[in-house]
């Protein structure tokens, strides 16, 4: 079975903005797929404001969340599986979620940019008819 999580995510984000809240994404930064700058992760967890006025190329799935932002003036890349996002909040609220970390080796197309061997190229199988 898949995960909900991402569903549950998108949803509160979008409940965010809906109603004029700055949402935030809590993701649990020492899991397998993980990719963000590391100077800012405290605790093992880094928080990025994922509003469409701070993010960039926003994409939240099954597979997981993945988006450009800026951080001190240089444009970063983040992506993370669904499982290592462990919280969605609003800015100076207390409306929020919080998750446990999933496993994220285990779930099934969990990376979102995997690092895979690229697959052999099979030769063609034609053959010239008249």
């Amino acid at each position: 079975m898949t995960s909900f999580r991402w569903y549950l995510v998108d949803a509160l984000i979008r409940w965010l903005l809906d109603n004029e809240h700055i949402p935030h994404v809590v993701i649990q930064a020492d899991l397998p797929g993980v990719d963000v700058p590391s100077e800012y992760v405290k605790n093992n967890k880094v928080v990025f404001n994922v509003s469409p006025q701070a993010v960039q190329g926003f994409s939240l799935g099954p597979k997981g969340i993945e988006f450009d932002a800026r951080f001190g003036g240089m444009s970063r890349h983040v992506c993370a599986p669904a499982g290592a996002i462990v919280g969605v909040h609003a800015k100076g609220s207390d409306v929020g979620f919080e998750f446990e970390p999933e496993d994220t080796t285990s779930e099934e197309g969990s990376d979102v940019n995997p690092t895979k061997q690229p697959a052999k190229r099979r030769v063609p199988h034609l053959r010239f008819v008249d």
